[in-house]
């Protein structure tokens, strides 16, 4: 059964209680991530993209092949995340504010690239680095945006998970979507 991309769409997953949420405290073994497996994401072509875990009006969250977490909008466009550089323009280490903790599988995007932690650490979560506590420049929403002088993280992130580029086929996804998507039930 294929079902729109409507917020009613939403409302039925989450009633049936058929999303599967990822844990507080991210994965790991002490506290994992559970995915149900019987609602898949389907581009135009029918072809599958990954196992449903969250969804809205404008973005679906899954679950890849590869076991990585990936947020696509209704449309089949990956959804860009925050990036923080140690040097301006974008130059440097590339990595993202963390509270600690985090999934090693989560998948943020830069310029429609894809990005994974850098190393996983003796828990199977994204390793930290302590050292990784400001910046000089950070990209959102398609923008760098470079600062004269260091900046602070947000209030409440520990320190930086340094962040490496990743292919499609690392991550599990096809590098293109062909809309409209559509949530299939098994």
């Amino acid at each position: 059964m294929k079902v729109g991309t409507s917020l009613s769409a939403a409302i039925v997953l989450i009633a049936l209680g058929l999303v599967a949420c990822q844990m507080p405290g991210g994965g790991g073994p002490s506290n994992p991530t559970v995915v149900n497996k019987s609602i898949k994401l389907n581009d135009g072509n029918g072809n599958f993209i990954g196992y449903v875990t969250e969804v809205d009006n404008f973005f679906v969250r899954i679950y890849t092949s590869k076991g990585y977490f990936v947020t696509i909008d209704w449309t089949g466009v990956f959804a860009d995340g925050e990036m923080l550089f140690t040097g301006t323009g974008g130059t440097g280490t590339t990595f993202m504010e963390s509270g600690g903790g985090e999934v090693v599988g989560f998948v943020d995007f830069m310029y429609g690239q894809p990005y994974v932690a850098a190393t996983v650490d003796s828990f199977g979560g994204a390793a930290t680095d302590p050292s990784l506590t400001t910046f000089l420049s950070h990209y959102s929403d398609g923008t760098t945006t470079s600062y004269g002088s260091p900046q602070s993280l947000k209030p409440g992130a520990i320190r930086g998970t340094p962040m490496k580029i990743a292919t499609f086929a690392d991550i599990g996804v096809p590098s293109s979507i062909s809309p409209p998507l559509h949530l299939v039930f098994e």
